[in-house]
């Protein structure tokens, strides 16, 4: 998988995150998010130390956090830290950020473009195709109370210390709200083995919204997992057929 930066230790518990890319502007947008949820969540995130965001590459230079990355199937203690780091993260203030990398009103046009200009799989794969694009072609997120979204649930990008739950990786994020945030976690592909449903009963708000926010990442990633796509030969074979099975279950 392609690194979009590289990260160096620094003297001091420091480390520095050097772009590779940012021509999406993740430089600035990581260095906003976290300097926000520092703010009214110190310890969640890294503390932001100093950047240099027109350097090329640009930097940003954070503190170090203790932990190691969740497993793929985090234990029910796991689950519970990630559930309070989510709470944490989404009580801070957020109505006036940017919206997130891959936003509600963003992603089902970008996902749908990119399926009907790919070519049709046949069996199983095909079944869930037609249905994505007649979903995506459909689907509308009403305006909902704005929460920090990290955008990025991967589980290497939570780390646990056998307590708590700490977040990084914030080149992405911005505002969203918590049942889009959930969905999109729920069907990360790196998340799929997971038992995260004491997160569902716990942090999810709108049950429909929460089934279309899972439909549009489940459909993103069957679109990744198209042959030639940017997944499928990191992948096992069958994911495509376990991804499609998965996604016409959500409907």
């Amino acid at each position: 998988m392609a690194q979009t930066h590289f990260l160096v230790p620094e003297a001091g518990a420091a480390l520095r995150k050097t772009f590779r890319e940012w021509d999406r502007g993740e430089h600035t947008r990581e260095w906003a998010m976290l300097n926000r949820a520092h703010e009214h969540a110190p310890g969640l995130v890294p503390e932001p130390l100093g950047c240099d965001l027109d350097a090329d590459p640009p930097w940003v230079l954070m503190g170090r956090l203790p932990g190691a990355p969740l497993p793929a199937v985090p234990s029910p203690a796991q689950v519970t830290a990630l559930g309070d780091a989510l709470e944490e993260l989404w009580s801070v203030p957020a109505a006036d950020l940017i919206p997130r990398r891959s936003s509600p009103g963003v992603w089902p046009g970008t996902t749908h473009a990119g399926l009907s200009a790919a070519p049709r799989p046949e069996g199983v794969a095909g079944e869930a195709y037609d249905a994505a694009l007649v979903f995506l072609s459909k689907v509308e997120f009403p305006a909902a109370p704005a929460v920090l979204g990290h955008c990025d649930p991967n589980p290497a990008n939570y780390l646990h210390d056998g307590g708590r739950v700490r977040i990084v990786d914030f080149e992405d994020a911005g505002m969203s709200d918590a049942d889009y945030e959930l969905g999109t976690m729920l069907e990360h592909i790196a998340m799929r083995d997971a038992s995260l449903s004491p997160l569902v009963a716990r942090l999810a708000r709108d049950e429909r919204r929460l089934r279309d926010a899972r439909l549009t990442a489940a459909s993103f990633w069957l679109l990744l997992l198209l042959p030639g796509g940017r997944a499928a030969r990191r992948n096992p074979p069958g994911t495509l057929t376990s991804q499609a099975t998965r996604l016409l279950s959500l409907l």
